[in-house]
């Protein structure tokens, strides 16, 4: 009740505001809000509550009594309760230069200033939200005498100002958005009129020229070629049937693909296409005929067999010695416990498995008999057959399983 004895028609002001309006806010000049600021400084220096509030909280009945006298002496200024921040910032900081003790804070002036706005326009905001909502909630958390003094104060607001603005901007879009095709349409009128102008002035207008379709003159033959291009020698068959071909009616028959009316016979046409070349190989059948023979002869199977291209043991032995090139020794630590030894006879090659030892088979002396299996290959240069007669009896000489 008490916001509509405020605002009459407050509490139906906010339904049908829809999303924030973003319209300039008054500039009202620095020297006047100046003049309040300086009646006010202790409020300003301590907002209370206002100091740590954020927009989207709720109103805080308290705080805004504390600042009472500020902020209603801004809405005696702009009584829509919405403020430019520029002239705000620029009293602050003339109020900064009269009294420096102002800034309590370890930052600059400007730094200052700026966080002062931020908490004014914070208060201002909260302000317009009460005047718009009910006050049973400041009612509630004061006083009688201190809830006198805040609907007092409220009474200084009017918000109608601010949705009269609003709908002033929206019209003034609308008006610009329906003015946008018309100057459009304006500006292609005046390039299609400046065109006009310019083809009409310059050169005069003629109608486009088209093609008149004429047969030519020339002659075909049967085959689809000119027939001045033709041998001149009298009586031939050929010279008879161009003039034929020249004397009957153009048909479909003189718009097909040159040969396609060609009467020859097979050989003919493959000696044409040289397809009827005879071959320079000699036929088996001639061949015959001239040695007397008539079957060709078959080659005879030898009695030797395949040999396998398997290295055998001797072979292996056989093998002459080269010198290792690298040689690798090898101890895992994990899965089957052996060690062997890897190596190459060509520089860069790849590394092949050359001895190995288990510690199945040897489990005391498998690592000392790869040791001395690779200072022997290193010394001597053993071929791998070598190796593994030395593994053989180095196992025997450490006790092997087997």
């Amino acid at each position: 009740m008490a916001g509509e004895e405020c605002f009459g028609k407050g509490s139906s002001f906010g339904k049908g505001r829809g999303g924030p309006r973003h319209f300039s806010k008054p500039y009202i000049d620095s020297g006047l809000i100046y003049k309040v600021f300086s009646t006010n400084l202790e409020i300003i220096k301590d907002l209370g509550a206002y100091e740590h509030q954020s927009k989207t909280n709720s109103p805080c009945p308290k705080g805004l009594l504390h600042t009472l006298p500020l902020w209603t002496g801004l809405l005696k200024l702009e009584n829509s309760g919405e403020i430019h921040c520029a002239p705000m910032r620029t009293a602050l900081i003339s109020l900064l230069a009269d009294h420096p003790e102002m800034n309590d804070s370890k930052s600059s002036g400007s730094v200052w200033s700026n966080l002062k706005v931020e908490r004014i326009t914070c208060m201002l905001n909260h302000v317009r939200k009460m005047g718009r909502e009910n006050l049973n909630v400041a009612a509630a958390k004061l006083t009688r005498e201190e809830f006198t003094h805040l609907h007092k104060g409220l009474k200084l607001l009017d918000l109608s100002c601010a949705l009269e603005r609003a709908k002033a901007v929206e019209n003034q879009k609308k008006a610009l958005e329906k003015a946008k095709p018309l100057e459009e349409d304006k500006k292609a009128l005046e390039k299609a009129n400046s065109k006009a102008s310019s083809s009409t002035a310059l050169v005069p207008y003629e109608p486009s020229r088209k093609l008149k379709k004429e047969d030519s003159g020339v002659s075909m033959d049967a085959n689809g070629f000119p027939v001045m291009f033709q041998s001149s020698e009298e009586g031939s068959p050929q010279k008879e049937q161009t003039v034929k071909a020249a004397a009957a009616p153009a048909t479909s028959i003189a718009r097909r693909r040159p040969g396609q009316l060609i009467a020859l016979e097979k050989d003919e046409l493959q000696a044409a296409l040289g397809l009827g070349k005879p071959s320079l190989k000699r036929p088996a059948a001639a061949l015959g005929k001239a040695t007397g023979e008539t079957k060709p002869k078959k080659k005879k199977k030898s009695g030797k067999k395949k040999t396998s291209f398997k290295k055998s043991k001797a072979s292996l032995e056989k093998e002459e010695r080269k010198p290792w090139v690298r040689i690798t020794r090898t101890v895992p630590k994990k899965g089957n416990q052996r060690a062997y030894l890897l190596g190459t006879t060509e520089e860069h090659g790849k590394l092949h498995l050359i001895v190995e030892v288990s510690k199945a088979r040897c489990p005391n002396g498998y690592v000392a008999i790869i040791d001395e299996l690779k200072k022997s290959l290193e010394k001597d240069s053993l071929t791998k057959a070598e190796a593994l007669q030395m593994r053989e009896k180095l196992c025997q000489d450490w006790g092997a399983n087997w």
